[in-house]
């Protein structure tokens, strides 16, 4: 009795559902449109590589590359090459690929690392201020933390 209760109950909502469900609105997917890539210097990038990179953020890796990360990409790249070029494309890609958090906007750049040095140095010049005091004032406040035992603030003024 009452399996046959449940067996109902269960053919009765499903009847419910599959009526009500064709009258629900629908959400339409907004599609995202492909941004620019922008290519500083002088670099030059397949057309179907580039079309890849305006898929964005899918098709984009995360700007926290360790190591062991980059070299696993370098040979998921290389296995789409040649067989003669492949230890040299996984050693490229391990020394040269350096991803970067990008603007609000979440455009992807391209540039040669020589272009790259140069606007980390300019980053680095407009955001950070050389210090201007004596090293042997900051000697001696270095070793009256260290008296005061108070190591952490010690270690963040070396």
């Amino acid at each position: 009795m009452y399996r046959e209760w449940t067996r109902t109950r269960f053919r009765v909502t499903e009847f419910v559902w599959n009526c009500a469900l064709p009258t629900l609105p629908r959400n339409n997917k907004t599609v995202a449109k492909p941004r620019k890539v922008e290519l500083i210097g002088n670099v030059t990038v397949e057309e179907r590589v580039r079309g890849t990179l305006e898929l964005r953020p899918k098709f984009c890796f995360e700007p926290q590359l360790k190591a062991a990360q980059a070299l696993a990409m370098g040979r998921a790249v290389a296995d789409r090459v040649p067989e003669a070029e492949k230890p040299r494309c996984i050693a490229e890609c391990a020394e040269k690929i350096r991803p970067l958090v990008a603007d609000k906007e979440g455009t992807i750049a391209l540039l040669p690392e020589d272009v790259f040095s140069e606007k980390a140095e300019q980053a680095v010049q407009k955001h950070l201020k050389p210090f201007v005091g004596k090293p042997v004032e900051v000697k001696k406040l270095v070793t009256i933390l260290q008296e005061m035992n108070l190591e952490r603030l010690c270690a963040a003024v070396k």
